[in-house]
């Protein structure tokens, strides 16, 4: 019987970060009162609660609303992704 471990090598960068994750939801846990680590490496680090299906759709949205719409030369991102959303928003009622 051959063991996967012998044959794929952990990353040592991989190992790194996941080490690191686990550091911060400890800290986590700590700085929100947690009764318990959650065993959830992604975790809202405002609440301590892992994220749903639907935490990442409204960032992949206002990616693809400034990706349409763009920068103006005298935006910084906060004022893009205002615009973007809004000009979004705007697209969507008309349909």
């Amino acid at each position: 019987m051959v063991f996967l471990d012998h044959i794929i090598k952990e990353a040592p960068q991989l190992s790194a970060r996941l080490n690191a994750s686990r550091a911060r939801i400890k800290e986590l846990k700590l700085r929100l009162q947690l009764d318990r680590v959650p065993p959830e490496l992604v975790v809202n680090e405002d609440n301590g609660e892992p994220y749903d299906e639907s935490t990442y759709r409204h960032w992949v949205s206002t990616v693809r609303a400034v990706a349409i719409f763009g920068f103006l030369a005298h935006d910084n991102a906060r004022q893009a992704i205002i615009r973007a959303e809004r000009l979004n928003a705007e697209l969507i009622k008309k349909r």
